[in-house]
């Protein structure tokens, strides 16, 4: 098998998921931290190494979650011919097969309240979360046998933050810099929106910090 390039965003997402006491996985980034492709690269890896799993993952409606990360996956099990030679895509359900293992994943929306409803699944991956509402993620959650994983760009008035302090509930935060496959075209752009110098000032609980304390007009990084 060919080796699996990852990003720095990868690792943390690997090794948060795999924490005995997670069950909850969140995981905030902005512009290009390859937080979606670098769960969608870990839940391939799931899918070959256990059998007779179901993933699902969500998006607000069905069209967009097979325009955007379906392709992705596509994009990501191409990584080893071998490996892409023995998943079998339905392009009608949008589920791919790992055939070794009967392991299968399927691209949903949220749209289908039939779907919401009637399906079950091992692992739930809810992409751009904050497309969804509390009571449709808790409708796929309680159907959820395993674990939950959860993305989107940080939002301190999201009703998700108030899983912090959650046992089961792990928090990871990436941005661009995490990300070694952003192109440096890309990247000088983002730097570019930085209002303050780089490292002078830390994110803390979505909040923006600078000597311990909350951004003020009056508390500014240099």
């Amino acid at each position: 098998m060919n080796p699996l390039k990852v990003s720095d965003t990868f690792q943390l997402t690997y090794e948060a998921f795999h924490r005995p006491e997670c069950r909850q996985l969140v995981s905030m980034g902005g512009s290009r931290s390859s937080k979606s492709y670098s769960i969608l690269q870990m839940l391939m890896l799931e899918l070959i190494k256990r059998k007779n799993i179901k993933i699902t993952v969500w998006r607000n409606t069905k069209v967009t979650c097979r325009a955007t990360v379906l392709e992705d996956f596509q994009n990501i099990i191409m990584f080893d011919e071998d490996v892409a030679k023995k998943f079998k895509e339905n392009k009608q359900s949008g589920t791919f097969v790992y055939m070794p293992t009967g392991s299968r994943i399927v691209f949903e929306g949220a749209d289908n309240i039939g779907k919401v409803l009637g399906g079950q699944q091992d692992i739930s991956f809810f992409n751009e979360v904050t497309e969804f509402s509390r009571d449709v993620y808790l409708q796929i959650t309680q159907r959820t046998s395993g674990k939950v994983i959860c993305d989107y760009n940080p939002s301190k008035d999201f009703w998700l933050e108030s899983y912090r302090h959650d046992e089961e509930t792990v928090f990871i935060r990436t941005n661009f810099s995490n990300n070694a496959f952003c192109p440096k075209n890309i990247v000088k752009q983002l730097l570019s929106y930085e209002p303050w110098e780089p490292g002078s000032y830390e994110v803390v609980d979505a909040e923006v910090h600078y000597k311990g304390r909350p951004i003020t007009p009056q508390n500014q990084p240099p």
